[in-house]
C-alpha cells in the first residue's frame, strides 16, 4: 500500500489572470516604520521609496515617531505620516 502522492503547493505554479484594478493610474503602496530614526529597516524603506517608478506607483510611509528617517523620506518628496503614541499619563 501507498501513500496517495499530495500535490506541492510551494512547487507548483498557479497562473491566475490578472486583478482588474483601477487606481487612477498609480498604484499606491504604504510602508510602515516603528520608529522614525536612522536604523537598517529605514534604510531600507527610504530605497525602496526612492526608486520606486513615481509613474506607476504612489510611495507613502507611516512611522510611529519622528525623526531623521522621516526627515530624509520627505526629502524626497514622500508622504510621511507620523502617528505617536499617546503618552500613558494621559491615557
Amino acid at each position: 500500500m501507498t501513500a496517495p502522492t499530495l500535490a506541492e503547493p510551494c512547487v507548483e505554479t498557479t497562473i491566475r489572470p490578472p486583478i482588474p484594478v483601477d487606481f487612477g493610474g498609480r498604484i499606491p503602496v504604504v510602508q510602515l516604520l516603528s520608529t522614525g530614526s536612522t536604523g537598517g529597516a529605514q534604510e531600507h524603506v527610504y530605497s525602496l521609496a526612492a526608486g520606486m517608478d513615481r509613474s506607476r506607483y504612489e510611495p507613502s510611509v507611516v512611522s510611529f515617531t519622528d525623526g531623521a528617517a522621516v526627515k530624509r523620506i520627505r526629502a524626497i518628496g514622500v508622504p510621511v505620516t507620523v502617528i505617536s503614541e499617546a503618552d500613558d499619563g494621559a491615557a
